[in-house]
Parts: C-alpha cells; structure tokens; sequence
C-alpha cells in the first residue's frame, strides 16, 4: 500500500481501516454483490505485473510502484455493489477530502520555512553553474529535496543533472560537468567527493542538509546564504580542466 503513503502516519492507518471497512461493507450480507470478472482478471493481471517488474527501469525510479494507483482503480471496477455503492461513495468522498485536507496543511505548514529558503535564489545570480549538493542519506525532508530546482526555473541555473536521462531528454550538458553522486540522477553521494573538481566547475554550490561532510566548503570560497540546513557557497573557481 505505499501509493497511499502520506505524511501523517496516523491518517494513512485510518485510510487502511476504511479501505477495510468499505471492502466489508460492500460484501458482507449484500445479495446484490456480483464480481465483474473482465475486471477482477484485469487488476489481477496489472497486479501480477507489479510483482514481476522491476523496481528500477532504464533511468526510472520505484517503476513497478507506479502501477498499484492503477490496479487499485481498476480493483474497484472489479466489483459490483449495488445499492450500497452510495454509501460506499460517502465514505470514499470523505476519506477524499481528509487526505487533501492532510496535504493541503502540510503545504500550509512548509511555506515559512521555504519562504526563508527562498532567499537562497536571489543569493546566485542569473544563469549560474549551481551545484545542488543534497543528504538525500543523511535525512533531509523529501519536499526541500528538490526546492533548488526553482533555481532552473526562476533564475536559469546550470546543475549537473538538468539532461541526466539519456534517451529520455534530447538535451546534454557539454562539456559534461562533476557529479558527486553515484548515478546521473540525484541519489547516494559518493563516499569520497572530489571537491577540487567542484571548485573547477561550478560557481556556487547550495549545499542542504550535508553539513558534517560539507565542512571544506568554507574554504573553498565565501558564504553567500545561510539558514539552517541550507548554506550556499560562491567558490572561489580554479582553472577549468
């Protein structure tokens, strides 16, 4: 179930608890119950299809999960109800609304401190060599993950990572640029980091939530913006290699 997964672990249990109750609701007692069996060996199918493919495809990430909100649908197709499909409808416009209720205040809750992250944008000027360096290992939050992309949109910055799909963007960074992870897309950083080499190609770096392995950073160049986690560095650039 973790295409259900959100960020309150108290209403994604009351979500399953509901799923339950709905499935007995729908079934027990209810002489109108029919399985639609076209259906039923479809979701079968997608779901035998989730437990073969691959959790990794090509440059994709958790790919086989991106089938279950499909399987889920088409399982609620695999069912006919009757006149008890209104009450289960109730209850599935509820659980609705208390899932985007969940979303909507975590967003409501983030934008403080993202409001404060912001200013890490107008720290670096326009078009810009950015280096995002990010603990995707060491625990940062998933949301302020990805907050430096705004970067590319607002102000045109230049990561490392901007054409990383081969075969999937028709672009590509020329020449190519250091990466400190171990895939082309963002992931683990290397254990070992070649800093000189990030001197040689970026002009800044916006480092978050790496503080304990970023220490070198300080003497590579001057600190343009700190807040927190997130501290942007403008390096003082070697000779191009």
């Amino acid at each position: 179930l973790g295409f259900m997964v959100g960020t309150s672990p108290a209403i994604d249990l009351l979500t399953l608890v509901a799923i339950v109750i709905a499935a007995i609701l729908a079934c027990s007692e209810n002489r109108e119950f029919r399985w639609n069996r076209a259906w039923l060996g479809a979701a079968g199918a997608l779901f035998l299809l989730y437990w073969i493919f691959p959790a990794k495809y090509a440059q994709g990430m958790n790919a086989d999960r991106r089938l279950l909100p499909f399987v889920f649908v088409i399982a609620l197709a695999a069912a006919r109800v009757g006149r008890r499909g209104r009450q289960l409808a109730l209850l599935a416009v509820l659980l609705f609304l208390l899932r985007t209720g969940m979303i909507e205040g975590r967003f409501v809750s983030l934008q403080p401190r993202l409001a404060q992250m912001a200013g890490s944008f107008e720290a670096i000027p326009a078009n810009a060599l950015v280096l995002p360096l990010v603990g995707w290992q060491e625990g940062s939050p998933s949301v302020e993950r990805n907050f430096w992309a705004y970067g590319v949109i607002e102000r045109g910055w230049l990561p490392p990572t901007l054409f990383h799909d081969p075969g999937v963007q028709p672009l590509e960074v020329k020449p190519p640029l250091y990466s400190p992870y171990e895939s082309v897309s963002f992931g683990p950083l290397k254990k070992t980091i070649d800093w000189s080499g990030i001197r040689t190609d970026y002009d800044y770096v916006w480092a978050y939530g790496i503080r304990a392995r970023a220490a070198s950073l300080s003497t590579m160049g001057t600190t343009a913006f700190d807040y927190e986690d997130l501290k942007v560095v403008h390096l003082n650039r070697g000779s191009r290699r």
